[in-house]
C-alpha cells in the first residue's frame, strides 16, 4: 500500500507501520512509533514522539513520550521530561546512559546516576533524577538543596542541547488530538515537516 497524502498532512488511516518507519530519518533499531503517534522530533540519531491511543469515549488521547537515541530509550510522562531526555543523550550519548551490558540498547540505568552524568556535575545529575521519575522536591533533597536551586540547574541544563524544537506545540499527557497536523508528520526522504 502507497502512502497517501490528504490536504491535512499524511492520510495516517491508509499507511502501513513499515512505510511509516521508513519514512523516519531515525536510523536506530530499537522501537518504531505506530502511524498514529506525533512526531516532534526525528533525526538520524535521535527521535521522539508522543504516543496516543483511544480512550474509552474513543478520543485519541495523549499517554507519554518516547525518546530514543542509539543506545537508549526513555519513556516520560510529560514534555519538559522528554525535552531534558533528549538532552541527555545528545550531552552523553545513549551508550554513557547505560551501565548493564545487557540492557545496552533497551532502557537506561533504572536506580543511581551514570558515571558520565555523575561526573559532570550537579546540573546534570539533577536532569538525570527528573527525567528518571523524581519530582523536583525529590531532586533537592537528593542533591541537599532547595527546589529553586534544582530549577536553576535545571535551566542550566537545557543550554547544552536542542531537545525538543521550540516551533513545536506540545500536548500535555491526557489531552486529547483528535487529528495529528501535518507538522507532526515524517517527511517521505526524512525528517519532520516543519
Amino acid at each position: 500500500m502507497q502512502a497517501t497524502e490528504t490536504k491535512r498532512g499524511l492520510d495516517r488511516s491508509e499507511i502501513s507501520f513499515g512505510e511509516f518507519t521508513d519514512m523516519l530519518s531515525f536510523e536506530g533499531s530499537h522501537e518504531a512509533p505506530s502511524p498514529h503517534a506525533p512526531i516532534l522530533r526525528d533525526d538520524p540519531e535521535l527521535l521522539i514522539y508522543a504516543t496516543r491511543s483511544k480512550n474509552t469515549d474513543s478520543q485519541w488521547q495523549i499517554r507519554d513520550f518516547r525518546v530514543i537515541g542509539m543506545d537508549v530509550t526513555f519513556r516520560v510522562r510529560t514534555a519538559d521530561r522528554a525535552d531534558l531526555a533528549a538532552m541527555l543523550i545528545e550531552v552523553f550519548g545513549g551508550e554513557n546512559l547505560n551501565t548493564d551490558e545487557r540492557n545496552v540498547g533497551r532502557r537506561p540505568v533504572r536506580y543511581g546516576v551514570p558515571t558520565a552524568v555523575a561526573v559532570d556535575g550537579k546540573p546534570a545529575i539533577a536532569a538525570w533524577l527528573y527525567v528518571t521519575g523524581d519530582d523536583k522536591a525529590e531532586v533537592a533533597d537528593v542533591l541537599g538543596v532547595g527546589e529553586g536551586t534544582v530549577t536553576e540547574y535545571l535551566s542550566r541544563f537545557r543550554r547544552r542541547g536542542d531537545g525538543i524544537p521550540d516551533d513545536v506545540d506540545i500536548l500535555a499527557v491526557g489531552d486529547h488530538m483528535p487529528e495529528i497536523p501535518p507538522q507532526y508528520d515524517p517527511v517521505p526522504d526524512g525528517g519532520v515537516d516543519q
